[in-house]
């Protein structure tokens, strides 16, 4: 019985971005890690055995900080993405995926070129993951 789950949210109080890169976004306030495959060093998931997994993820941008948007990738590959504008108004996405993974895949959350993702001590910015059946 693999008991695999995570939770993590973004530690910062600022904003990160804009990047000129694909940049892999690191959730180093973890909330649960059982199983401990996420790591809040690198921001990778990686599955320990082939099975079902549910990922999920929310991000949240300041007023007046431009454009934010990002993808969860499963090794090189965009699976589902986020993107959000706002002048006025703060702004917030949020994606998710089920997906089949082999032992070994990497999961992670990156931010596009040229956007941002924000939070603070609400931790609005998370991502989490869990193995739905092995």
């Amino acid at each position: 019985q693999h008991q695999v789950a995570f939770s993590a949210a973004l530690p910062t109080t600022a904003t990160i971005g804009p990047v000129n890169v694909l940049y892999p976004l690191v959730y180093k306030h973890v909330l649960s890690n059982i199983g401990g495959h996420y790591s809040p060093v690198t921001g990778y998931f990686t599955a320990p055995v082939r099975g079902i997994y549910y990922f999920s993820f929310s991000s949240f941008c300041w007023t007046g900080d431009g454009t934010s948007g990002g993808s969860l990738y499963r090794n090189e590959n965009q699976v589902v993405s986020w993107y959000g504008y706002s002048k006025s108004h703060p702004i917030s996405g949020s994606n998710s995926a089920i997906l089949l993974l082999q032992a070994g895949d990497m999961v992670n959350v990156r931010l596009w070129d040229g956007r941002k993702i924000s939070d603070n001590g609400n931790k609005y910015s998370t991502f989490s993951g869990f193995l739905l059946s092995p």
